[in-house]
């Protein structure tokens, strides 16, 4: 058995697999601890079975895992495979263990499911495989399993010299991505971010390929621009979609010849630059519809990767408050149930946020009063029709089901994880 976040290995050592093996592996994870919030995820294999319960440290052992929880009973509750489910049986703990926040005595979850014993919260997952085995974490640890595996990937493309695409909504992490793929690529230049949208129009071409003293009002001076200061480093071009036309030419020339002429001059100067680029935008539908060059976009996308929202990847949000909450910070249970789960609308920029807010309001541990209303309230954000006439429906299949979340899937011919991600997200 292995263990992910800071846990003890038993004496079994794993097999090795690969980042993108098809072995499934089901597996429980502790996804905060409110207690030891900054000791992040912990995964386990779940085999024949697991018993849960208090211990000195936060071990793994042969079909046991131990939590340095003191409201965690000595022997807490077992949890098995049940087909495709997973069976969670209290063993008569003195302070119960909760699904959806209620006492339980015996009960079939389906996987993904959130539950509580003590002051920790846990889930069980149908695949723990693609992140046993990403002890460094890089560039972030996730139980999101289609995640892992790309981030496999993705760690073997940072150490060559291909640019990157990154796709995802704002606020999911790309630049912090982007640097952690310089970081692992070990070029010896400067890591150089530049938002695209937000450079001046008029300015673009001088602020992005330099310029020659006396090139144009004002050029007092001989400037570099972003691209040479990144010279045997990395250039983020963040916002790649709002990059005018104009420049759009003048990169897609720079990318082809390996030099870059600065404005005012009439020579090129070469330049070892790799090109890490991000938008939110369907670039691709920019391409078709003509505002965005179709052979710069071939020459960006060496390898795309997208970041999914924070809301289809929630078990990572204990994960991610481990590294960015003080290290003194610890959590309410209450506290701790709104953050796992809140949907995150506005991704990991959102979750920062609160955890700033709460380090600055809380006195003590953090309770439910100390995050933004928005998080605090249980009740689901508020809806569109078509949201509202889609809850309506799931709380009426959930009713006549008892919730039976694989039926409903089947009924409404979609996967099970994403009526699981429906109900989170609404909160029923």
């Amino acid at each position: 058995m292995f263990a992910m976040g800071g846990g003890t290995k038993s004496d079994t050592s794993p097999t090795d697999r690969s980042s993108e093996s098809k072995e499934t592996i089901p597996g429980l994870v502790v996804v905060m601890e409110c207690d030891r919030p900054s000791a992040g995820a912990f995964v386990a294999p779940i085999g024949a079975g697991l018993r849960v319960g208090r211990g000195a440290a936060r071990e793994l052992g042969e079909g046991r895992v131990e939590l340095p929880d003191s409201h965690l009973s000595r022997e807490h509750f077992d949890v098995a495979r049940e087909g495709t489910r997973f069976r969670v049986t209290d063993r008569g703990s003195r302070n119960h263990t909760l699904v959806a926040e209620k006492p339980i005595a015996s009960e079939v979850i389906e996987p993904g499911t959130l539950f509580r014993a003590g002051h920790t919260f846990f889930t069980c997952l149908a695949d723990v495989a693609p992140f046993l085995d990403r002890e460094d974490r890089w560039p972030f640890l996730t139980t999101n399993a289609e995640l892992a595996r790309d981030l496999g990937k993705l760690e073997r493309i940072a150490q060559s010299p291909l640019p990157v695409l990154l796709l995802g909504e704002t606020g999911t992490g790309k630049e912090v991505l982007a640097q952690a793929l310089h970081q692992r690529s070990k070029r010896r230049g400067a890591f150089v971010p530049v938002n695209c949208g937000a450079l001046p129009k008029e300015l673009v071409e001088s602020l992005l390929f330099g310029h020659r003293k006396g090139a144009f009002s004002g050029a007092t001076t001989d400037e570099l621009g972003f691209i040479r200061t990144a010279d045997h480093g990395t250039l983020f071009l963040d916002e790649i979609a709002d990059l005018p036309p104009a420049a759009q030419s003048t990169l897609l020339r720079v990318l082809q010849e390996r030099e870059v002429t600065p404005v005012g001059a009439f020579h090129g100067v070469p330049v070892d630059v790799r090109i890490v680029s991000a938008t939110h935008q369907p670039l691709a539908d920019h391409v078709k519809s003509g505002a965005f060059r179709a052979d710069l976009f071939a020459r960006l996308r060496g390898f795309s990767f997208t970041i999914p929202p924070l809301r289809d990847r929630a078990f990572d949000v204990g994960e991610l408050i481990a590294r960015m909450a003080p290290a003194s910070m610890t959590f309410k249970p209450d506290a701790a149930y709104a953050l796992l789960r809140h949907a995150w609308p506005l991704n990991v920029r959102e979750l920062k946020q609160a955890i700033d807010v709460a380090a600055v309001l809380a006195d003590g541990p953090v309770r439910s009063a100390d995050l933004p209303e928005t998080i605090a309230s249980p009740e689901s954000p508020n809806l569109d029709e078509e949201d509202s006439a889609l809850k309506d429906e799931l709380v009426r299949r959930l009713a006549e089901t008892n919730r039976n979340v694989s039926q409903i899937a089947r009924d409404m011919g979609k996967a099970r994880q994403q009526i699981q991600r429906w109900i989170k997200r609404f909160g029923i």
